[in-house]
């Protein structure tokens, strides 16, 4: 979607928005009472996305090499060093995906319900 309405500046995190997500975490770690204002996505919104579709991909693979080893014996494991570095891959990535979609519940839960709510209906 973003690649076609070309929006896709919007979501990737910038210099600005690393600088920005300190503000971005003492507020949502209630350090701070003031809200940062941020255009269309927050910084925290933006390294999701960004991260996510960086894991999801490496998931697929990753789990394609690990369940069909026989199609795959020759090749990629064997780039990889092996099964086991496969495998740890795997976990690490479904690791930080499982940590990134429990970071996105959380913000979405301290800030109101409504988005709460939004995540798993998709609308407010």
């Amino acid at each position: 979607y973003a690649l076609q309405k070309k929006n896709y500046r919007e979501i990737l995190p910038g210099r600005r928005d690393l600088a920005a997500l300190p503000a971005f975490l003492k507020y949502e770690l209630f350090l701070t009472k003031k809200k940062p204002e941020f255009p269309k996505y927050n910084p925290g919104q933006k390294i999701l996305i960004t991260a996510l579709a960086l894991l999801l991909p490496a998931l697929g693979l990753t789990g394609t090499v690990l369940y069909a080893v026989d199609a795959w014996q020759k090749k990629l494991p064997r780039i990889a060093g092996g099964l086991n570095p496969v495998r740890r891959l795997h976990y690490l990535a479904a690791l930080a995906t499982s940590s990134l979609l429990a970071g996105h519940i959380y913000v979405s839960a301290t800030d109101s319900l409504k988005k709460l709510k939004s995540i798993f209906t998709g609308y407010e």
